[in-house]
């Protein structure tokens, strides 16, 4: 299997990112700069890209072994999962921004997320799989593409405004992780990217990276002005 040349790329691609994902997990460990509750952030932004970067390449291997009793059923299981991680991480990235107004409202669209892609289970109105295991989009299936565009764009106006005036320039970093959020989901519906590593998992990746960065320097910019 790793013969092939598509899967040593993949692999590498993996694990380069994963390396990335542990680096930020370790440095925000021992950061004294960064606040407890970010760092909690951290760690769960950090296991859901793991589990978005893991988890495909384990169904695409393994899933004829794993999944063999009921097929069906785990492969929904697993593509709700990942739609319900999808805002999340966006969601905390907004958080770790340091936006605080509208708290009740994202965690009434993360909810509202959950329940739509759940509903897979019982109907075919958000997605589903046929008996020969192709996904199907439903006629909601636009539902956490739309709940993650509003994130986005929360994330790029609540940043503007936070960091107004002298302080502007430290909204350029959530916006450009806003925007190449935007780019990788464009990509992956219009190329067809490889389901086993998509451009939104790369971009989410080193969104993790690039905030981490920017979140410890505002900390030692504000340590040295103290």
């Amino acid at each position: 299997m790793f013969h092939d040349v598509n899967i040593q790329t993949i692999f590498a691609l993996d694990l380069a990112l994963i390396l990335q994902l542990l680096g930020v997990a370790l440095v925000a460990l021992v950061d004294p700069y960064i606040k407890k509750e970010n760092k909690s952030r951290f760690y769960i932004i950090i296991a859901c890209v793991t589990f978005l970067l893991v988890e495909p390449q384990i169904s695409e291997a393994f899933g004829d072994v794993l999944y063999k009793s009921n097929p069906i059923f785990f492969y929904t299981f697993i593509s709700a999962i990942d739609y319900i991680i999808r805002p999340i991480v966006i969601v905390l990235f907004i958080r770790i921004a340091g936006i605080e107004k509208g708290k009740t409202i994202l965690y009434i669209m993360l909810g509202v997320n959950a329940f739509v892609n759940s509903m897979a289970f019982f109907n075919h109105w958000v997605f589903f799989y046929d008996d020969t295991l192709h996904w199907h989009r439903g006629p909601l299936g636009w539902v956490s593409f739309a709940i993650s565009g509003i994130l986005d764009l929360w994330l790029v106006v609540g940043a503007a405004l936070k960091y107004r005036g002298l302080r502007k320039r430290e909204a350029i970093v959530p916006t450009l992780i806003s925007i190449s959020v935007v780019i990788a989901v464009i990509l992956d519906v219009e190329l067809y990217f490889s389901p086993r590593v998509s451009f939104l998992t790369v971009a989410m990746t080193e969104a993790s990276v690039f905030l981490y960065i920017w979140l410890h320097l505002q900390f030692v910019r504000e340590h040295d002005e103290a």
